[in-house]
């Protein structure tokens, strides 16, 4: 089932958030050269600022699949991770595509997550991949998510694919080159978690902590009172 929704892409406050890195380059714009639809030829083509996001702007992206073909997919290469937990995360909004599946290449195996973009469901995944799904504000569009521990490279990818069945992989099928899917807010960040996305163009970006000091001198009382917060957990550690 879909979690909270995720109603902009910030800046949202104060939200006790790490310091975190968008490895992901051309986050919002996935028809730029850093994403790469051809690696299998007649795999799909990306139209610029299609469809309204998020954040009330027209910036996300079409992604239709071309007739025929076998894999339809785009993906970014040449990304250092390290042996470790990795999240990729991506907005997605339904245009006629119903199945959309994440995938991270650590140099050693591929990695798969699968989404129902038309249900709001997450689907299969591939042996230690966890996954979730986030509703937004905006009907149809989704913030979908992937965790899994790789292993230390310089080489590796990730893919977003156009798929026609849940399928914990990349589907072979004959495109009628209509399938279309709306692209936005790549993230791909060493975590065990998605945080709060990162815009990233040319490099890769890095959020400081948030940090939060309040002086209690003329403002808290020292000898009398009632403290009050309210936290969200954004996850928890086994330890």
């Amino acid at each position: 089932a879909a979690t909270a929704p995720v109603d902009a892409y910030g800046p949202f406050g104060y939200l006790a958030e790490g310091s975190r890195t968008n490895l992901a380059l051309q986050s919002q714009t996935l028809d730029n050269a850093a994403w790469n639809p051809n690696e299998v030829a007649g795999s799909g083509a990306v139209t610029a600022n299609q469809y309204v996001a998020v954040d009330g702007t027209t910036t996300v992206d079409k992604f239709t699949a071309t007739a025929g073909g076998t894999n339809h997919y785009i993906t970014q290469g040449s990304l250092t991770t390290t042996a470790a937990p990795q999240t990729f995360s991506q907005y997605l909004r339904y245009v006629n595509n119903r199945w959309i599946a994440l995938v991270i290449y650590d140099g050693t195996g591929l990695h798969y997550a699968s989404f129902d973009v038309l249900n709001g469901i997450v689907g299969a995944v591939s042996a230690g991949v966890t996954s979730s799904i986030q509703a937004t504000a905006l009907s149809g569009t989704y913030r979908v998510i992937m965790t899994v521990t790789t292993a230390a490279t310089a080489v590796g990818q990730i893919y977003i694919s156009l798929n026609n069945a849940d399928l914990a992989g990349l589907s072979s099928y004959a495109a009628a080159g209509t399938e279309t899917v709306g692209l936005g807010g790549a993230q791909l960040e060493a975590a065990s978690f998605a945080s709060t996305y990162i815009p990233t163009t040319t490099a890769a970006v890095t959020r400081n902590a948030d940090v939060l000091t309040y002086p209690t001198s003329g403002n808290i009382s020292g000898t009398q009172g009632t403290a009050y917060a309210e936290a969200t957990m954004a996850g928890v550690s086994p330890n």
